[in-house]
């Protein structure tokens, strides 16, 4: 199993769109307690709070604790001074990225992206304006979410339906020491993300959508 959650997520969410591209982007500040922002990350915060990361063995998450307490502190942080909303187009249902920033210091990157069979979480948390941690969560759904029961009502035809609770989620989680990819976990069945290969790729791949986001 490889590793390459980036490349995975475009496959998913543009597999079912006949149109793919990024068209002028809209960036607006929004204000103190603006409900768009609750709205869009509302589904997300559930991983939010102590951090433990179950995918890791004892001794390799010692090693990355400065990194964890980073991600603690983020999300500790209850106020924000600016936030930055753009939206894309690059999905089928298309996506929104925010920009948190704290005392004039961009903080942290998360980006949401909408297809028809999937949905993505990807969020960049900083440290002096250097990568620390990376997590990223794919929903991949069962059906495309128009096939409920009326779509197969409407249309004569018989089949299984969409149902969010089947989803197949996978979880990456990517931690960064000095800007060097140190280590990786996974929920999914892997035995080799930690070769140096691996983390060379995907240093790289991070490195790039992160720059890409910030452009």
């Amino acid at each position: 199993m490889k590793f390459k959650s980036i490349l995975y997520l475009t496959v998913l969410l543009t597999s079912c769109s006949t149109k793919v591209e990024v068209t002028d982007v809209q960036i607006k500040e929004l204000g103190e307690g603006e409900s768009i922002v609750e709205t869009m990350i509302s589904e997300s915060t559930s991983h939010y709070g102590t951090f433990q990361d179950e995918f890791l063995d004892q001794d390799t998450a010692i090693n990355l604790k400065p990194i964890q307490e980073n991600y603690n502190r983020i999300n500790s942080i209850e106020i924000w001074d600016t936030i930055l909303e753009r939206e894309f187009h690059e999905s089928s249902d298309g996506g929104y990225t925010f920009y948190y920033y704290k005392n004039n210091i961009l903080e942290k990157v998360m980006r949401k992206d909408f297809g028809e069979s999937g949905r993505s979480l990807l969020e960049y948390y900083l440290f002096e304006s250097k990568i620390s941690f990376v997590h990223h969560q794919i929903h991949e759904y069962n059906m495309p979410y128009y096939m409920d029961s009326l779509f197969y009502v409407e249309n004569e035809m018989h089949g299984e339906i969409f149902d969010i609770k089947k989803s197949n989620i996978s979880e990456f989680r990517s931690y960064f020491q000095n800007e060097v990819l140190v280590s990786m976990s996974t929920n999914l069945d892997s035995t080799s993300v930690n070769n140096y290969q691996e983390l060379h790729y995907s240093k790289f791949e991070l490195t790039k959508e992160l720059n890409r986001l910030l452009d």
